[in-house]
């Protein structure tokens, strides 16, 4: 039972670590930042950063539809910050991840 128990848990550890390198992998290095990401096994990945255009938005998106983990990814709200000297715009998302890996 230990030895399931152990196997379970590094099974996890792996997913946990695919579904980061899948989103480092699609957000711009130097337009965009995450400022929570949030995900359950077995969950939808909820997504909310920053970036400095609208398009580095799409652009995130599309690359994260693209990766062979995601099934689908949308964004939910992009809008210009609330603090009045705040630059560029947040945004947040969701996206759907396959089941048992990339394919």
């Amino acid at each position: 039972a230990e030895l399931d128990t152990a196997a379970a848990w590094t099974a996890r550890k792996g997913r946990e670590l695919e579904v980061l390198l899948a989103v480092t992998r699609a957000l711009p290095s130097d337009d965009a930042y995450l400022t929570q990401l949030r995900w359950s096994e077995n969950g939808d990945l909820q997504l909310s950063g920053r970036a400095k255009e609208w398009e580095t938005v799409g652009g995130f998106f599309a690359a994260l539809d693209r990766d062979p983990l995601v099934e689908a990814s949308a964004f939910a709200d992009v809008r210009r910050p609330r603090e009045k000297d705040a630059l560029g715009y947040v945004f947040t998302g969701s996206a759907r991840l396959r089941r048992g890996g990339a394919r």
